[in-house]
Parts: C-alpha cells; structure tokens; sequence
C-alpha cells in the first residue's frame, strides 16, 4: 500500500469514525429529551451512513502488519456500521406512537447496559489506533514515498522531454516555414512585411525561452557533472572484500573482545584452534588498545587518524572494508549529534590509468562530489561564479570545463573547508594510500604539504579524516602517535582465518585437508604481519600441492621445505622467486606480459593474445580489417585468462573493467596482483635483462600497436571513447619520426573505417564564440576529419607537411573545414602549425562555412580567428591565451594580405548567448593590441600601421591579394561607448531570479560582432567546426 492510498483510506475510516459519534451522540440527546427529529432526518441520517460504510469496502491490498491492522480496523468499523444501523432504525420512528414508548425504554436501557457508551469507547478507540497504525505506515513507508517521488520524476522529465520536442517542432517546421513564405511572397499584405517578421521572431525567441529551461540540465547537476570523472571509483571497484572474518576487530566494542577469535572455523577442531588462540592472545593486548583508540575518534574526536602499515599489509583492503562497513557510520552519527553526518573518500592509486587517481585535482574531485551530491545547498557556496553562470546560461552558453581548472578545485576545497562550523552538516573524509600521490619518483616535499593540508583541514570543528600509508617519514611526523594504529603488527589473527580459507577453497583441499592448518600457521609466522607476502605464499603452496600426486606420502614435508625456501626478507625477494620458478619455456611471454601491463598499466586482457603476433612488424596494419565475432572474443579472453594463470604464478590477474562491463571486447583488464608488482617490475633485474633481449617489445612502437590492434579487431559498435583515449594519449608522447607517421597511417585507415561504419564513440566537435570566453565544446558522435584533428589536437608539425606535400589540395578549405582556422583555434602554445600553412601558400582569406541547425554563413579563416581572439581577449582568460593568441595575430598580419581594420562592437548582458542583445561598446582591433600589451605588441601594431606588401614586391603572394577582403579604416557610429580591457559593465534592471548584489551575477561583456567595413560578422550566432 503506498503512503497516499494509506493516508485516502485512513481518511475514509476518520469519516466513517466522526460521523459515528455523533450518531451516538445525536441518539443520547433523543434518549435525555425524549424527542425526536422527524422521521426524514432520520432517513437521511441513515443514508449517509450507508454511504459512508460503502467507502470501507474499497479496500486496497496490505503487505506489512501496519497496512494489515488497517485492513482489519475497516472490518470492525463495519460492524460498528451494522450495530449503528440497527440503533437508527430504532430511532425512525413516530413520538408519541406506542412502538415510540417502547424504542424509547430500549434506548434507556441499552444506555443503562453501557452498551451505546461501549460504543462510543470502541468509536474513540478505533480513531486513536487509526492515527496511530498512519503514523507508523508512513514512517515504514517513507522510502517507498521518495521511490514513488523519483518514479514521478522520471515520469515527469519524460513528459517535459515530449512537451520539448513537440515546442521545438513547433519552433523549427512551423515558423521557419511561414518565414520562409512571407520572404518569398510578392503580396500584398495586411501588416507590413517587417512587422510580421518581427512578430514572427517574438514568437520564436519566447518558445526558446520557454524550451531552455526545460532542455538544460540544473545549475547543480551541471556543476557534479564537471566534479565527477570515470575513474573515480575504479580502485575500490577492483578491490577484493576483505575475507569472511578479517578485520572485524576492529569495529567490536571491548565487551565482545575476540568472541568471534577463539571460535573454531570451518572444519576445525579444539587442538588445532588452540594455534588460533594463541595468536590472539599474542595481538590480545595491541589490537584492543587500537580499537579503543580507532572507535573513540571516530565517536568523539576531531583531527586526523593515521592507519600505518607496511606495503601488502592490507591498509586499502582495512579502507574498503570501513568504507562499506554499516558500523562505521553507526559511530560516526555519535560524533556528529545532531547533525547531519556526510561521509565521502577517496583511493589514491598510482598504477590507475587515469592521471587523476593519482593527483590532488582528482581528490578534490571525488571528496567535492561525494559532499555536494549530498549537500546540493553548498555548491553555490562552494562554487559561486560558476553556480551563477550556469543560472544564467543553458547547455552550451558556456564552456563548463573552464569554471574548473585545478585551480578552481583547489579553492572550491579551500572554501568549504573555511566554512567550518557548519550549522547542519559535520564532514569525514577516508583517504587511501596517501603514498600513491603523485607519480614516479614524486619529491618526499609533496607528500609533506598533502600531510600538512590535512591535517590543517582537520582542525576544523566538523571536520575529521582517516587517512592510510606507507610507514613514510613525512607521515609519521604529520600525524599524532596517540591517534595511529601500525596494521602490520594487528593481523596475524586474520592472515590465520584468511590462509585456512584459501586453502579449504582451492580444489587442492583433499590433498591438504589433515595438515593445512600448520602450514597456515607457519606462513603466519613467517610473514611479520604483511598480507600481501602471506597471500603470494600460500598460493606458491596451493600451486605446489596442485601439482603433487594424489596421495603422495611426504605431502606435509614436500609442503614444509617448500614454504621454508621462499625468501623472508621482503615482498620484492618472493617476487624474484616466484619469478625464477616460471618454467623456461614459459618465461619469455610470462616477462612480456608483465613488461606490457608496467608499461600501460591496465591493458585489455584481448591483447594478451596478440603477444606472438607483435614479432610481425606487419600485425596489424597488414592484416585485414576482420572485426572478432563475440564467440572469437569469448575464447580469446579464455586464453588470456589461462595463460595468466599458467604463467605469471599469481602476479598477474584478470579482473572485470570498471567502465565497460556490459562491452565485450572491452569487459576484461589485466592487472597485477598487488600494486608493489609495478615498482618490482621496474627494478628487477631478471626483467631488465630481458628488456635488453628484446628493445623493440619495450618502445613505444609496441604499446601503438596493441592500442591500434583493439581498434583493428573489435566491432564500430563496441568502439567507445575511453576505448579509444589510450591511443589517443599515446600519440601525445610518441617521438616523431618514420615509426611514427606510419603508425598514424595505420590509425587514421582504421578510424575511417569505423566512421563509415557510423561509429558513435569517436570523437568530434566544434566550437562556438557566444560566450565571454571562447572556447571548444567537442561534441562526439559527428564525423571526424583525422588531417584537421592532428592539426588542431596533436600539433605534430612534420607529420603535416608530409601529408600536405602529398596533396597540397589539403590547404584549400572545403566546405566547413579550413587547416587554417583548425590551426589557429588550437588549445596549445604553438603557433608554428599556422605559419606552416601560410608559408606553404594556404588562403587566410578563403572562405568557410559556419553553420548549424538554423543558421548558415560564410566568413574567412581570418574573420574567423578574429572573433576567436576578440572574445578571448576580452573575457577573464585573456591572460592565460595571450601569448600564443598574439603569436598567431602576428602570423597572420605578416602575409599582408588580411585586413585588420575591423572594429570589434561588444554588447553586455547576463545571457550572453541572446542575440537581441545590442551592442553598446566599441574598440577596434588595433587598440585592442594595444590595451593588451603583449611581448609582441610592438611587432603587431607596426604591421597595422605600416605600409602593406605590393603585389609586385612578392610574387608568392600576389594571387592571394585578390582574395583579400581590404576596406579603408571603420568609423564607428557615435552611439557606441569606446570599450577598455577590464572594465565592468553598469548594472541592467533586475530580473526574477537574478542577485544583483553577488558580484558572480554580475553581467558580463562579450562580442556582438565584427565589422570590416560594410561586411559584419555576428559573433554570437557562429559556430566553427574544428576536425
């Protein structure tokens, strides 16, 4: 029964209730008066009680006891219905008539009995108990209420979709096509032909603004969208549980102190768990004074507590099992009281693929995300300027990304720290492996500030943080000594349970099953408290078991002399071993396995197949482009699986991928077994020597080829695009040089193929000026240009003028893609890409297609870098692009062919996307160089000023003088106001919705258009698309 149906059918019961008593009471005045209303009172009287009783029989189904109870109040009541009944009917009679006398007595004599005050108790005791059975259904209900809320929801964002495609219909079929008409009429009409046109774009600009609120997501969600990341739970996802029993110590009050240690486990008995016993005892002491500190800060206590602990002694598997504990959050609620206690974490991870797993933007990041999701009321206090434009402007009126710089993440964690107090909500941070900041070889100093800035966070009044890590230096000097627990010397209890469980799960038991326990123990003892170290043992053992014939008799001793010849001293000496026991003639793809995943980190298992293959300096360009059937990728991931297990002793695993479970080809991962293995890997000289042997298997050229044989071998439809940023980033770090051009060769034939095959995760974009600050806003999905997507992304110059010398039609723009304007409008430093092009004779004053949905135009390359540079310079990020903005400036005002007499008008608003906005500013581009004041300052305004090329003087550029768009000096119109870099906007009326007091909501300026003369450019309607 849902709440709503609870609370309607409870008000039917209420009715029926009221209406009861003053049954009876109305009957209890007949009995002290003698009289009676007449009989058509009565009548009625009697009629709206059948009514009402008819409400009782609309009963809806009941699942707990609560809904039950008030299924069985209803039947009762209709007895009472009955009863009632019975007593009007008694009632309806004529005063004065002899049945009248003898009603009257009944009546006497039943109240004399108790029997209508019975009833009347019985009335008042069925609406207590339905007030109460309400109560209680709604707060059992409570979840199934927010349930049905987000259904309404759905429901509701579903119809609003509809209502905005059918609005936009109306928009786009209806009213382009009466404009289309009016345009083409040669009638006479009613109204004069602007007028209507006017009317007609009135319409059209209140439908958009009806349709913007309703398309873009909220200011809020826009701003957790741009906080959160694909990787930002992959390490814990990745993560094995803790095993049954391990680490529950740590959560258990001293007055249930090691019950659960001393029990036997599975298949024990009392002699051999006295081993157990005794290293309880053992850790008895140490692990209760650890509990009771751990458990007494997270109840009451502020600051930072630090889990310290050697490398494999299980810190992040201890973090995970907190982090999922229910416990946890149950004594966490005692220290935030009456607040409200919001709880988030983060995992740092070294060997993660994405770099934010291992950098502060990324813990910034998740802890940011974690709060705000559940504190949505804080983003705009956290996030103020970019809260306040998302309120203003929709999807695509600004680029989100650039309100979120690691800068802004910094200081967005800076001002919620500040906040502190805060008067509903106390904060707790769990941080993992603080170690794994950074990456290789990261300085011990910036270990130090990430301690220093915790530990600052931590002062604050409703805020307090579990961190883990190596026994470092820079950490154990951070942190308190009263608040830190060293996990290696607590765990030999539950490396015990874990090693037993290992064993009784493996199919090697029955070979174990009458000694296994001493091995365990003797594994224990020989592990100083490292999990890690315990687990690679017991595993060597199981294998070695596995192994053995089936009933051999020195089982045991075999065992024993097998554990005592693994080395002691360190997780790196058991990985040398482990290492030297793979069998010869497995050892050289064992290496390259390993090799190949410290190399990529987190290959696709698939491409553990291709390792022979990678001997053919032809696999994969030269085969055929044969994409794997689902059955082919379901064997070869068995294979790789297999051979994983074969080969590398348990060093490496395959394990399920984070971000493409449901994607064949891309399901499986390949990882190491722990992530000591990556370091190990890199320092071992067995390894080494075999990078030697084999050069080519370790450059750069190999990994290309493993990225673009993914690419080569699955189907369009399971490319995505963080399935294809591996190659993507790759290339960013590849030398160039002759390996190179041809690997791009190969990439650009493959990513043609799956253009064709209108495949949907390759990249794609373009880029829009309607804002204060220009920039790219890739749009995925739509076609890709490989040549324009290396100029505008990669910037690797001599690859280019390869392919340009192949055909040098490539400069000659081509509908809406110009080499040019992908050059110019690139996010990098560089600009020798478009001197490259201007030098090898490509046109700034080739025209270009802008174009989208509506709207359609052509302009120049130059016009076109010109509202780049315009509305870059004038926004808030001028200082950032200055350099390689004015370096390209310079580029193009040396052909002398452009016409930089242009006046730049600027209009101000808080919708800067509105193109009814006018302009109310003016400065020319000239003056604009010269507010700026770059390094080339001088250079530039010499070009503008001096005298331009001849046609004569230099042959190379008389052909484009005639594509040159000359006009003589703009003269502005006296209305506008002269603009300066910098200046603030005057305030515009208020509008619903809008603080005019916060600074954040202040309007902007931004480009309205370019004018060259007679020709004008408007810069808030252009979109240029880039690759």
């Amino acid at each position: 029964m849902d709440p709503i149906t609870a609370v309607s059918f409870a008000a039917s019961i209420l009715t029926f209730i009221n209406f009861s008593h003053q049954v009876v009471c109305g009957t209890y005045e007949i009995i002290k008066s003698g009289s009676t209303t007449d009989n058509a009172h009565v009548s009625i009287v009697t009629t709206d009680l059948d009514e009402i009783t008819k409400a009782l029989n609309q009963r809806p189904s009941g699942y707990s006891k609560h809904e039950e109870a008030l299924n069985t109040l209803a039947t009762e009541c209709q007895g009472v219905s009955g009863e009632l009944r019975k007593l009007l009917d008694r009632v309806k009679t004529k005063a004065g008539s002899s049945k009248w006398k003898s009603t009257k007595v009944a009546l006497h004599s039943m109240w004399k009995k108790g029997e209508i005050a019975e009833l009347d108790n019985r009335i008042g005791k069925y609406r207590s108990e339905i007030l109460l059975r309400l109560v209680l259904i709604l707060d059992e209900r409570q979840v199934s209420v927010q349930v049905e809320l987000n259904n309404f929801q759905s429901v509701s964002q579903k119809r609003a979709s509809d209502a905005v495609r059918q609005l936009a219909n109306l928009r786009d079929d209806v009213l382009e096509k009466i404009e289309s008409q009016i345009q083409d009429s040669n009638q006479s009409l009613s109204l004069e032909l602007s007028d209507q046109l006017r009317l007609i774009k009135d319409i059209r600009n209140s439908v958009d603004r009806l349709l913007a609120p309703l398309v873009a997501p909220s200011p809020d969600m826009r701003v957790l969208k741009q906080l959160y990341f694909n990787a930002i739970y992959s390490r814990e996802d990745v993560m094995e549980n803790a095993g049954n029993g391990t680490f529950e110590w740590i959560l258990k009050d001293g007055s249930s102190d090691n019950e659960q240690d001393t029990q036997s486990d599975e298949n024990g008995d009392e002699t051999e768990d006295e081993e157990l016993a005794s290293l309880v005892d053992d850790t008895k002491k140490i692990q209760s004074e650890s509990r009771t500190a751990f458990l007494t800060w997270l109840r009451e206590e502020n600051h930072v507590f630090h889990i310290s602990g050697k490398a494999g002694s299980g810190k992040s598997t201890l973090m995970k099992f907190l982090v999922d504990h229910p416990q946890t959050r149950v004594e966490l609620k005692k220290w935030a009281g009456g607040k409200q206690l919001i709880f988030a974490h983060f995992f740092f991870w070294r060997s993660g693929v994405d770099q934010l797993q291992r950098s502060l933007s990324g813990l910034y990041r998740s802890i940011l995300f974690e709060i705000l999701k559940q504190c949505p009321d804080l983003i705009r206090e956290v996030f103020p300027e970019a809260h306040a434009e998302f309120s203003k402007t929709g999807l695509g009126g600004s680029i989100d990304e650039l309100f979120f710089r690691p800068a802004d993440l910094e200081n967005g964690m800076k001002l919620l720290i500040s906040k502190s107090p805060f008067p509903g909500y106390r904060f707790c941070f769990f941080i993992d492996g603080l170690d794994e900041y950074g990456e290789d070889g990261v300085d011990g100093l910036d270990h130090q500030n990430l301690a220093k800035d915790l530990e600052e966070w931590a002062t604050k009044d409703d805020i307090k943080i579990l961190v883990s890590s190596r026994p470092h230096r820079e950490f154990q000097e951070a942190f308190s000594e009263d608040l830190r627990i060293r996990l290696h010397k607590l765990t030999k209890p539950d490396i015990l349970r874990f090693g037993r469980t290992m064993f009784r799960e493996h199919k090697c038991f029955p070979k174990v099953q009458h000694f296994y326990k001493k091995l365990a123990t003797k594994v224990v003892e020989m592990s100083d408290g490292v999990f890690l170290w315990a687990r690679l043992a017991i595993r060597s053992l199981i294998m070695a078991a596995w192994r053995m014939t089936p009933g051999r008799k020195d089982a045991e001793d075999y065992l024993q002399r097998h554990l005592e010849n693994l080395p002691r001293d360190g997780l790196n000496a058991l990985y040398e071993d482990l290492l030297a026991s793979i069998n010869p003639g497995d050892r050289q793809k064992a290496f390259k396995m390993l090799l190949l995943v410290a190399k990529m980190k987190r290959p696709r298992a698939i491409s553990l197949t291709w390792l022979d293959q990678l001997d053919d300096p032809a696999f994969p360009a030269g085969y055929e482009i044969q994409p794997y059937t689902d059955d082919e990728i379901k064997e070869r991931q068995a294979t790789a699986e297999s051979e994983v297990d074969d080969f590398t002793k348990g060093l490496l695993e395959i394990t399920d991928s984070p971000h493409e479970k449901n994607n064949p080809f891309f399901s499986k991962d390949v990882q190491f077994f722990h992530r000591t293995l990556r370091d190990f890997v890199k320092q071992s000289k067995q390894l080494r020597d075999f990078s030697t042997e084999f050069p080519d298997f370790m450059g750069v050229e190999a990994r290309a080829r493993v990225l673009l044989a993914e690419l080569w071998f699955a189907k369009s439809k399971y490319i995505t695009f963080s399935g294809y940023l591996p190659i993507h980033n790759l290339f960013k770090r590849y030398p160039c040089g002759p390996s190179r051009d041809a690997q791009l060769d190969s990439l650009e034939r493959i990513l043609s193929y799956h253009i064709q095959a209108d495949c949907s995760g390759l990249p794609g974009g373009r880029v829009t000026f309607f804002t204060s600050g220009s920039g790219v806003m890739p749009r995925r999905g739509t076609f890709m240009s490989f040549i324009h997507y290396m100029t505008w992304d990669l910037e690797d110059i001599e690859y280019i003028r390869r392919r340009v010398s192949k055909n040098p039609g490539l400069l000659q723009a081509k509908d809406d893609l110009s080499l040019i304007v992908s050059a110019s409008l690139a996010w990098g430093d560089e600009s020798t890409m478009l001197k490259m092009f201007l030098d090898l004779g490509a046109s700034p004053n080739e025209q270009v297609k802008l174009k989208d949905s509506k709207y359609e135009t052509t302009a120049s390359a130059w016009m076109i870098f010109c509202a780049h540079f315009a509305t870059t310079m004038i926004s808030e990020n001028a200082d950032m692009y200055k350099y390689c903005f004015c370096g390209r400036l310079e580029h193009f005002l040396a052909t002398g062919v452009v016409d930089s007499n242009c006046m730049i008008l600027i209009a101000q608003g808080r919708r800067p996307q509105d193109d009814e906005r006018l302009p109310t500013h003016h400065i020319s581009l000239q003056q604009l160089v010269q507010q700026l004041e770059p390094a080339n300052g001088e250079s530039l305004l010499k070009m503008m000023n001096g005298p331009r090329k001849g046609i004569l003087t230099i042959p190379k550029d008389a052909w484009r003088y005639f594509f040159s768009s000359k006009s003589d000096s703009p003269s502005p119109e006296p209305a506008y106001h002269p603009f300066e870099v910098g200046m603030q906007p005057p305030l515009l009326p208020q509008e619903d919705g809008i603080d005019d007091m916060s600074p954040a909501l202040q309007p902007k300026f931004f480009v309205h258009s370019i004018k060259w003369g007679n020709t004008q450019l408007m810069v808030s309607l252009m979109k240029t698309r880039y690759y």
